[in-house]
């Protein structure tokens, strides 16, 4: 179900949650969102598109995807990621070993990339998340740290490559087949799970909802400080 918004100019947070502005990131409009139901999505009505989504399972999906993955990734850089053999020589690959082996081998970019990418910024990612999925879940009151946790999580969401580090696996696997006889290990399908389940947590990660719960805190925050705007 979409529902339809009209573009404002002038209206910004408010006090009570009703609703919350935001920039369409393809046309740069400032449009006010109200609080949308399960299963609705609001669109820019200048150029169609998608400005939020509120998932039809709530915050629950995307805390129990957010959780599980965090576990998949544990699993991922704990156990072999492959097994490589031809001509009777056998060579195991795990994510922990192979930023080792780019950076011995010279590509130190590489193997900081490799680490950064699919390691440090999603685990990061998927934590910051969850941090603020469970007081909402549970309808606590939002933490203080609620506001930079989304902040740092908007700017993290853009360097996570963990779909972009799947697809490069994937093609890199269809040139070697035919070389060497692949064996895929837990530690391949526990990060192909980890991406599944990190890509599903994102997308019901619905972000409106959670300012419109941590934006009446900050504000009521703001005039017991004697802070005006």
């Amino acid at each position: 179900m979409t529902k339809a918004l009209n573009i404002s100019h002038d209206e910004t947070h408010t006090d009570n949650g009703v609703g919350i502005q935001v920039a369409c990131q393809q046309c740069d409009v400032l449009i006010n969102i109200p609080e949308l139901g399960e299963g609705e999505q609001a669109t820019c009505i200048s150029c169609g598109a998608v400005l939020a989504v509120r998932s039809s399972f709530g915050s629950g999906l995307s805390l129990a995807c957010a959780l599980a993955s965090i576990v998949m990734l544990a699993l991922a850089y704990v156990y072999p990621f492959l097994t490589l053999e031809a001509n009777g020589l056998g060579h195991q690959l795990s994510l922990i070993t192979l930023p080792e082996t780019m950076y011995e081998n010279g590509r130190p970019e590489i193997a900081a990339s490799i680490v950064l990418l699919t390691l440090v910024f999603p685990m990061l990612l998927m934590l910051l998340n969850i941090s603020v999925l469970i007081p909402f879940h549970f309808g606590l009151t939002a933490p203080r740290y609620a506001t930079a946790v989304m902040r740092w999580s908007h700017h993290l969401a853009h360097w996570s490559m963990v779909d972009v580090f799947v697809i490069g696996v994937l093609a890199s696997l269809t040139k070697i087949v035919s070389l060497a006889d692949i064996t895929l290990g837990v530690g391949f399908w526990s990060y192909m799970t980890f991406a599944v389940l990190a890509l599903v947590s994102l997308w019901h990660f619905d972000r409106p909802p959670l300012w419109q719960w941590i934006e009446p805190h900050v504000h009521r925050g703001e005039r017991s400080s004697g802070v005006t705007g």
